[in-house]
């Protein structure tokens, strides 16, 4: 997925005739959750499989990231987000062969017809389907019949493995300034994990690596609040040479980590932004209890 963000930044970059967006443009990725999988891996793999955008990439900014497939998988089985396990899975299956093959083989009997529903769904058909599904938890109606054992098989581990950000080496550290922002009480991707990374990279000599930190969020809320901060760090990198005085400021030098309470209280989110996210998180918040209903 990386490759095909970076081989999407080139394709934007040579498309003038029909978009009108210069070659020399400058470009800020930014994703969460699922989208900050694929921006992560994009800026890992850059440095050596895209090095010619280095100059046109002035920053990354994602948050909600899912740095190792095991530990989220542990998270969120049995919970409101227990479809990402199928999804997952089931995307695993699509590029390795015998990484399909070896799930199949260990789904027990009775699952097969609801497992398969996985190969037709996308991500909020899939978590409505799956809600609250045991799929390794230990119990009478679980999906694997080995539980969580069943991710220590050699084939199943070893494309896991390979697919966890966390395990790149220092050849694939980010040369481009770094904004990460996660909740301390994620529930779906672990706070430890998008801490191991920041020290690992850090512990690399990593040049910009500004990590936000919220204790109040959980994964939902932190993507709409969150994203208020990422947006004003990403509007910095873009409008720093034609930003009226004060100018914004620049990215940080090394790595800083920063405890924000809430990360819409982060430095310099204009009032305007502010309200948005704000309204986009009370409306997402009153479709779950409720309070607002929505038809089609």
């Amino acid at each position: 997925m990386g490759h095909a963000v970076l081989d999407g930044v080139r394709s934007v970059l040579q498309s003038k005739d029909v978009t009108g967006i210069n070659k020399d443009a400058k470009v800020a990725l930014w994703g969460y959750s699922g989208g900050g999988l694929a921006t992560g891996w994009a800026v890992s793999l850059q440095p050596l499989y895209a090095p010619e955008l280095k100059s046109t990439l002035v920053g990354c900014a994602f948050g909600g990231l899912v740095v190792n497939i095991t530990a989220t998988a542990e998270l969120t089985d049995g919970t409101l987000f227990a479809g990402l396990i199928p999804l997952a899975l089931t995307g695993l299956g699509k590029e390795y062969i015998e990484f399909q093959k070896r799930i199949q083989a260990n789904i027990d009997f009775d699952h097969h017809n609801n497992f398969e529903v996985s190969l037709r769904d996308c991500l909020v058909p899939g978590l409505l389907e799956f809600l609250w599904k045991q799929f390794f938890t230990s119990g009478g109606n679980r999906t694997f019949t080995k539980g969580f054992a069943l991710l220590e098989d050699p084939i199943i581990n070893k494309t896991i493995q390979d697919n966890c950000l966390i395990n790149l080496n220092k050849t694939n550290m980010p040369e481009i300034p770094i904004f990460m922002y996660h909740s301390k009480f994620d529930q779906v991707a672990p706070f430890n994990g998008a801490l191991a990374l920041y020290n690992k990279w850090c512990l690399w000599g990593i040049e910009s690596f500004e990590f936000a930190l919220d204790i109040f969020n959980e994964h939902l809320s932190e993507q709409a609040l969150g994203a208020a901060a990422a947006w004003t760090w990403i509007q910095a990198r873009l409008n720093n040479d034609d930003h009226p005085p004060p100018p914004p400021p620049p990215p940080v030098q090394g790595c800083v980590r920063k405890l924000h309470f809430n990360n819409i209280m982060y430095p310099n989110i204009s009032s305007s932004l502010k309200d948005y996210f704000l309204g986009f998180d009370y409306t997402v918040l009153d479709t779950l209890t409720g309070k607002t209903k929505w038809s089609i």
